[in-house]
């Protein structure tokens, strides 16, 4: 019989025995009983303990087992081989438009969202995934089915009640699967406290009274959101900043998808290959140092930091596709407030007018012509007033005084160079960020797509490129490649710098110098924009 290591044994070979202990433990309990029982006695006198003893380690083994089969999750086993990144993120784009109707950008970012599931336990920020769309019928729940199957450990909220879902998060990390978001939010306070902390890790976490003695006790929310909804895109915008918006469109009739049944096993082998890729790059990701496009902000920066990352380590033409779509889905989903729009319609007014100063009976008038704007209308059917205008303006800095109006004439007003320092912080910002494309200077993205006199072209036309035209009149024309082959098409308007421009002949702006054709304003251009 083999004798256990005494208490003069080296360290190394009691391991050695421990490990081969528990490595034959783990084999014996897979065994059926009949099995088992064949082979228990040599096994029991190979390792040097009773058969007792070695019946005994099976039972804690085997119940074990039983305990992990009763968790939220099937344990998903690593695929067996190293996996080529590039080609797993198109893998999962050709999965998620077998079934569901929308456009490559939404597919590239619900394909990276997917992937950063994995990889909560070494990223700063994730952000939520809404999906939405301006109907019913377009697929909403499916998209929604369809990430769930791929994503990290989902759950669903609608049957759980948030005692159980704080435990869940702090014992799995899970991805919180949530439809019909707006209902859900309305509903349940504890619920809608869980959506909106957890964007970073750091703040990822609540304090709730627990137990019988009613201590305050911290828990992680700490964990990846899908969110879906028909308004979900109208939530409040301190929930749409830190998310991701997945927008999808009604399908044609002469558009065919598969029917999302009996393929769980594509899913299956998917998130096989998620679970082994992304345990294999978790070290890169610490070491990344993300670069991004110029046109998003700091919130847009947070949200697509762990994406952006994902894409550069996967390789290929990932790094440029996901900072176009980062720009595409971050300018489609970037809403300007009410005071921003005063500050652009300021603008328009003194660049239009041509003057450098203005009273305020005279500014409130002209900026209630604009019959698709809101000051005609904004105090309860009546117009702006002037306390009003001066309290919005005033949030920026800017103050009424008494302005001169040549000869002896004054009145309450304001100067243009009192917005200067606004415009530039609000104003010009956003007309740059709809156009620009550019990231900051970086290998990783050196042949990110330039724009050159309103035409976008990409380093290559391979499966990951995209090929960019742009026409007149407002309208961005896109051709697109996508990850199967196939080429996309989309027409989308852009607005002009300022509403009714196109017939800004009929438009009395009030006193001054006559308004007149100026091919010089850009305000009067067309404007030639890409898009993304």
């Amino acid at each position: 019989m083999k004798e256990l290591p005494s208490l003069s044994t080296p360290v190394h070979v009691i391991d050695d025995v421990a490990e081969d202990l528990d490595r034959t433990i783990e084999r014996l309990a897979k065994l059926r009983p009949a099995e088992y029982d064949r082979v228990k006695k040599d096994e029991a006198g190979k390792l040097g303990i009773t058969v007792k003893a070695l019946d005994a380690e099976i039972r804690i083994k085997q119940k074990e087992k039983d305990l992990a089969n009763d968790a939220p999750f099937k344990t998903i086993e690593p695929w067996p081989h190293a996996i080529d990144g590039a080609d797993l993120l198109c893998s999962v784009i050709k999965t998620i438009r077998r079934y569901v109707i929308c456009s490559e950008h939404t597919a590239r970012a619900a394909t990276l969202w997917i992937t950063h599931t994995y990889l909560l336990d070494v990223i700063y920020c994730s952000p939520l995934a809404i999906i939405t769309a301006p109907d019913k019928g377009c697929g909403k729940s499916t998209l929604l089915d369809v990430m769930a199957d791929m994503v990290y450990q989902p759950i669903p909220t609608a049957s759980i009640s948030a005692a159980a879902l704080y435990r869940t998060i702090e014992e799995y990390q899970p991805t919180l699967l949530i439809d019909e978001v707006d209902s859900f939010l309305a509903g349940d306070e504890a619920m809608r406290g869980i959506i909106n902390c957890g964007h970073k890790r750091k703040a990822a976490f609540v304090m709730r009274c627990d137990g019988e003695d009613n201590k305050p006790k911290r828990f992680s929310t700490w964990a990846a959101k899908l969110l879906s909804g028909i308004s979900a895109k109208n939530l409040h915008d301190t929930i749409t900043s830190r998310a991701i918006i997945l927008e999808l469109r009604k399908k044609l009739a002469t558009e065919v998808i598969a029917s999302n049944r009996n393929n769980q096993d594509e899913y299956h082998a998917l998130s096989r290959k998620l679970v082994r890729w992304t345990s294999d790059i978790k070290g890169q990701l610490r070491q990344s140092n993300v670069t991004f496009p110029n046109s998003l902000n700091d919130r847009q920066k947070d949200n697509w930091e762990s994406l952006l990352a994902v894409a550069d380590i996967a390789g290929g033409q990932w790094p440029e596709i996901a900072r176009e779509t980062a720009v595409a889905i971050c300018s489609k989903a970037e809403t300007k407030s009410y005071q921003v729009e005063l500050l652009e319609d300021i603008k328009a007014i003194f660049e239009l007018k041509k003057i450098d100063r203005v009273s305020t009976a005279n500014l409130i008038n002209y900026l209630c012509e604009d019959v698709e704007a809101n000051w005609a209308t904004y105090s309860h059917g009546k117009q702006i007033s002037p306390k009003q205008l001066a309290k919005i303006l005033g949030s920026y800095g800017i103050v009424s005084k008494t302005v001169r109006f040549g000869g002896y004439a004054t009145a309450k007003g304001y100067d243009k160079a009192q917005f200067l320092d606004a415009w530039a912080r609000y104003v010009d910002v956003l007309v740059t960020a709809s156009t620009e494309n550019e990231c900051e200077p970086s290998h990783t993205n050196a042949g990110v797509t330039q724009v050159v006199t309103g035409v976008t072209t990409p380093p290559d036309t391979s499966c990951h490129a995209s090929q960019h035209l742009s026409c007149n009149y407002g309208e961005s024309f896109s051709q697109s490649k996508t990850c199967d082959g196939t080429n996309e098409f989309a027409v989308t308007a852009t607005p002009l710098q300022h509403r009714d421009r196109d017939v800004y002949e009929a438009v009395k702006w009030g006193e001054g110098s006559p308004l007149s054709v100026n091919s010089e304003n850009p305000d009067f251009k067309s404007g030639i924009r890409p898009i993304l």
